[in-house]
């Protein structure tokens, strides 16, 4: 049985307008997309971070994805 677990992420995410398009751009992952309107940007971007999350789980790279991004693991206790 694949073990599941929900996770909530908050992150920054950037929408400006480049002549017709809307950007969606998220400098904590690198990560942007478009759309022609504000809507279709959003959920474009909730599309690419979803895949994007979903291959470096698949893969086990979480951790050096985000490495690589120059994001620091912290420990609470």
């Amino acid at each position: 049985m694949a073990l599941q677990r929900k996770i909530t992420v908050n992150l920054s995410v950037m929408i400006f307008k480049e002549k017709k398009y809307f950007i969606a751009a998220c400098p904590a992952l690198s990560l942007s997309t478009h759309g022609t309107t504000l809507a279709g940007a959003q959920k474009n971007f909730e599309e690419a971070f979803k895949m994007w999350f979903e291959t470096v789980l698949e893969m086990g790279t979480l951790r050096k994805a985000l490495h690589e991004l120059g994001w620091k693991a912290v420990s609470y206790t």
